[in-house]
């Protein structure tokens, strides 16, 4: 999350306001100190332009980390 934010060359705070949620929680998702919601995920996407897939994604087209929901 950091790495994507930076380039697009957003403060956390700004990045925050985008999405929007509290720049604290933003933070605390950042750091791994709590696991993002996918919701947040397509969020923060949306917000440095770039697709979920493309900024997640592996080499087979999965999302890394999303298991499907049964």
């Amino acid at each position: 999350m950091r790495a994507a934010r930076l380039q697009a060359n957003l403060t956390q705070e700004a990045m925050a306001n985008r999405i929007p949620m509290d720049r604290a929680t933003y933070v605390r998702n950042e750091q791994g100190h709590a696991a993002a919601l996918l919701d947040t995920l397509i969020l923060i996407a949306d917000a440095i332009g770039v697709s979920l897939r493309s900024w997640c994604g592996s080499p087979d087209g999965a999302v890394v980390g999303v298991t499907s929901l049964r």
